[in-house]
């Protein structure tokens, strides 16, 4: 039994990942923000540990809108509605 509930277990990224998932989802953009047909973009920095657990949630549904996953280079946050750094 130890060992399958240790598998069962989420490691301490995909926990913070899904942190950040249902930060989107119980947050509230003004209209202008965030359009109708545009998706929930969350912009994580190319190095961070949290930024392969984002990708995987790619594409899930937040309020209506399809979640997209970014990665930042060159410092550029236009257009991100969530800021992983």
């Amino acid at each position: 039994m130890g060992a399958t509930q240790a598998q069962m277990q989420a490691s301490e990224v995909q926990v913070k990942a899904a942190f950040i998932y249902n930060f989107a989802l119980f947050t509230n953009w003004p209209a202008d923000v965030m359009q109708a047909d545009a998706p929930m973009v969350v912009c994580v920095t190319a190095q961070h540990p949290l930024q392969a657990a984002l990708e995987k949630l790619t594409g899930k549904p937040v309020r209506g809108h399809r979640l997209e996953i970014r990665k930042i280079n060159d410092g550029t946050v236009a257009g991100c509605h969530v800021l992983v750094f």
